[in-house]
């Protein structure tokens, strides 16, 4: 009998308690290899996370350290602007220098991190040849102006070209320098953190680097390279802007500040009704033959044997008022050097007018002049800018219409905000002008002598000379026979209180400039507690007339003196150093609250500014100081100038430095009866009844006259040391 075997499976095969026990274990082994797997993607995804947050917070950290820089540096942008435009300085505020902070021991060498913007000039040649003045390029120093959370490094230059607008890579960071020539450019970088010499925690560099007193120019390169290294690792942000002064960016200016409604008239009608004689006794008329000129023709002339290169051009115009031209005009425009015939309104031209404009152009690439191209803009014409076929002149005319010419080039001109003289600075409540000579003196135990004529600047106190009214309402009510203009054109009539015989002579402080200085000689006729100037403490000197005189003191600065400055025994004698010692620092302003009379010789390599509360009077040639003085014979803007310096008294071999600026709240009006009239020490009056003019008992009068010395031929143009009187030549 069969039986049949079974199947016995082996214990493995059953999934014994053994066997389950395996698989657990294998299964927690698997288990914590993912979960390792699983916490290491985690990690992983963790330290990404870290990444990035890490990478957030230094971004927003370094975000918020640009925004504050952006924002110090807008900071830095405001503040030299408002000096710019409220400050007694005005246009010519610089900033007072900010020296770095001095190591202690070592005085030439600094940790401050601004120290190369910094620095002060050290006169040594640089590199491109040029004196360094100061700053990381030389081209001078910036100040410090510190604020909540950081500090703004400001620079204003009235030099945005750089020095050599004409090279191919010119200095600085602008590619057409030469266009913004007549432009304040106003550089500033923000910087977060305070630096501040009266705070012992401020933060400094670990670097010490020499910032003045440099042995040679090798020395000061270096010192260069290494303050440029120091502002690579700094965050900071630079903004630049470009300011208009507002009169000085044209040869020309109509600033209509009153905005009238009427067009500006320029050129010369050929309707003038005068005519002239040829040789042939052939009649002309004059307006057919006389041109009126902005700028000069001046590329290449050749004189002699030799070359003489010009830039040419420079006759930019600008009008905030409509135009309407008469005649031939004929213009040199430089556009390399931003001229432009520009007009914040409407260009017309009457029958028979013409605008020539002479195009010029500068090509940097290849360093030279493109062809000059001429433009003839007639009037009924392409001189109507409101016609079709209005020209710019490839961007040289252009009137207010916001669109561009037939050849796509920009139009568009906006008004013109002018400078104005009586601004009031909302810091002082006062004018600039009264700040910089009234304010300017020294109040030693008594009242400050600036008002009495001693200060920096030269203030008078004539308010009793004037012949308008102060204000504009009160002008604006006078426009019949009272007016100014009614009398100055109306001579000997019935009312008028200042026509002389044949000449006109208007109350006003009569100021004769010298090559050395000048005189102020108070009006006879004014009240007695205006004829006469005071002591520094304000006593009368029963004297009409005070002596100025302008030379260097010790310390290098430009300083005045005057005939009541103690310690002087003779004001017209031969002056020094220590004379001018006694002074106090001449500023180049003159103020007077009533009208002026004006002539003479602008001191020479000296520049002044007059302000007249009323009204400004030409009544002489007045013509730039050609002959050394104090200030000349020692003259050395920037230590190290190579310049000879000039003899006192001797003509100098070079172009005058000498400039006069006069500003008049009424009028400058050009006086033509007093180029040869009575002096200012003469006390003429009229005689009504026969329009005739009484003189001393003896029946003498001294009559005033200038000759005016120019060059006889071209060769001689630039150096005075050649010039003859027009007298004799």
């Amino acid at each position: 009998m069969m039986h049949k075997r079974k199947h016995i499976q082996p214990e493995t095969q059953k999934g014994s308690p053994w066997t389950r026990s395996l698989q657990a274990r294998r299964e927690r082994g698997q288990t914590i290899i993912v979960a390792l797997i699983v916490l290491g993607i985690l990690l992983i995804l963790g330290l990404v996370f870290l990444g990035i947050i890490s990478r957030s917070v230094g971004d927003s950290s370094r975000l918020q350290t640009r925004s504050l820089a952006n924002d110090l540096a807008e900071s830095g942008i405001r503040y030299a602007h408002n000096q710019l435009l409220t400050s007694s300085d005005g246009a010519d505020w610089r900033g007072n220098l900010t020296l770095p902070i001095a190591e202690v021991g070592n005085p030439n060498f600094s940790r401050d991190p601004d120290a190369g913007f910094l620095r002060p000039g050290s006169g040594l040649a640089l590199s491109s040849g040029a004196a360094d003045t100061g700053g990381p390029d030389g081209l001078g120093p910036w100040v410090r102006v510190n604020f909540d959370g950081g500090r703004a490094l400001v620079r204003v230059r009235y030099a945005p070209s750089d020095a050599n607008i004409f090279a191919s890579s010119p200095a600085g960071a602008l590619r057409d320098p030469g266009a913004l020539r007549n432009y304040l450019i106003i550089e500033s970088i923000g910087r977060p953190g305070r630096v501040d010499t009266n705070d012992p925690t401020t933060l400094l560099s670990n670097n010490s680097i020499q910032f003045q007193n440099f042995s040679g120019t090798g020395q000061l390169e270096a010192s260069l390279g290494a303050f440029g290294q120091l502002a690579s690792n700094v965050n900071a942000k630079k903004l630049t802007a470009f300011a208009a002064i507002g009169i000085t960016e044209h040869a020309r200016t109509i600033t209509n500040k009153d905005k009238v409604s009427r067009p500006a008239e320029i050129g010369i009608p050929s309707n003038l009704g005068v005519l002239y004689f040829t040789d042939s006794g052939a009649p002309v008329t004059v307006g057919d033959v006389l041109t009126q000129q902005l700028g000069t023709d001046t590329i290449e002339n050749v004189i002699g044997t030799s070359k003489v290169y010009g830039i040419g051009g420079l006759g930019s115009f600008h009008s905030n008022a409509d135009i309407a031209l008469y005649g031939q005009l004929t213009m040199f425009a430089n556009v390399s050097m931003g001229d432009n015939f520009s007009v914040a309104g409407t260009i017309t031209g009457t029958s028979g007018s013409v605008l020539r404009v002479n195009r010029r152009e500068y090509q940097r690439r290849t360093q030279t002049w493109l062809p000059n191209e001429v433009y003839n803009l007639t009037g009924g014409g392409n001189l109507e800018s409101r016609s079709e076929s209005f020209t710019t002149a490839k961007g040289v005319v252009k009137d207010n219409v916001a669109r561009t010419d037939g050849d796509g080039y920009n139009r568009g001109v906006g008004f013109e905000a002018p400078p104005i003289f009586s601004a009031i600075d909302p810091q002082t409540g006062e004018n600039r002008y009264v700040q910089l000579t009234k304010a300017s003196g020294r109040a030693e135990g008594g009242p400050n002598s600036g008002q009495f004529g001693y200060g920096s600047g030269t203030f008078v106190d004539n308010a009793s000379d004037r012949q308008t009214p102060r204000t504009e309402t009160g002008r604006a009510g006078n426009p019949g026979t009272d007016s100014l203009t009614f009398d100055w054109l109306n001579p000997n009539h019935p009312d008028s209180k200042y026509w002389v015989g044949p000449y006109y002579m208007p109350p006003g402080a009569q100021i004769e400039f010298r090559p050395d200085g000048f005189l102020i000689t108070r009006d006879s006729r004014a009240p007695v507690a205006e004829r006469f100037w005071r002591t520094p403490a304000g006593a009368s000197t029963n004297v009409r007339t005070i002596r100025y005189r302008l030379g260097r003191a010790s310390n290098r600065q430009l300083c005045v003196v005057n005939s009541f400055t103690p310690g002087i025994a003779s004001i017209d004698g031969s002056l020094g150093v220590s004379d001018f010692d006694r002074g106090v620092p001449f500023n180049g302003v003159i103020y007077a609250q009533g009208n002026v009379r004006v002539r003479g010789i602008i001191p020479t390599d000296i520049q002044i500014t007059l302000v007249s509360d009323a009204t400004a009077y030409i009544e002489g040639s007045i013509t730039k100081g050609i002959t050394g003085n104090q200030w000349t014979a020692t003259y050395n803007p920037v230590l190290g100038d190579p310049e000879v310096p000039v003899v006192i008294g001797s003509k100098m071999e070079r172009p005058s430095r000498s400039l006069l600026g006069i500003m008049a709240r009424d009028y400058v009006a050009l006086n033509t009866t007093m180029f040869f009239g009575p002096a200012g020490s003469e006390n003429a009056e009229a005689v009504r009844d026969q329009q005739a003019m009484k003189v001393a008992q003896d029946g003498s009068i001294s009559l005033q006259q200038e000759f005016v010395q120019g060059p006889t031929t071209a060769a001689d143009t630039y150096k005075p040391n050649n010039w003859k009187p027009y007298a004799v030549q």
